[in-house]
């Protein structure tokens, strides 16, 4: 069962119906296919699409000193890009948590 707050939802079609209606309440997308969407439809440099769905998010929500950013003493919470905007690789607190089928990387070859 999906919830958004209280109310039970339905997940269907990319969206969140609310259960047992046609209400739209929501959309079900993965964030790389927005960044590919905003990309390849709206006239701005790539690091301002980056920034919309990195820095942006964590200053609205308070958490910019942790999240969103490679700074000293951050999460250290990163993905690695190809240059059609797959992820390749994620990272959580700097540790490697995905590695994609499409183009694996080896990460010891790179580190050492």
């Amino acid at each position: 069962v999906h919830k958004i707050g209280p109310q039970k939802v339905d997940i269907r079609d990319n969206g969140a119906f609310i259960a047992g209606t046609d209400i739209l309440c929501g959309a079900i997308r993965m964030l790389d296919d927005c960044v590919k969407f905003m990309r390849k439809h709206v006239p701005c440099p790539l690091v301002d699409v980056i920034n919309c769905v990195t820095v942006h998010p964590a200053e609205v929500i308070g958490i910019q000193k942790k999240k969103g950013t490679l700074n000293f003493d951050s999460d250290a919470d990163f993905i690695i890009l190809n240059d059609n905007l797959d992820v390749l690789a994620t990272f959580v607190n700097g540790e490697l948590v995905f590695n994609s089928d499409k183009n694996p990387i080896d990460f010891n070859v790179l580190i050492h």
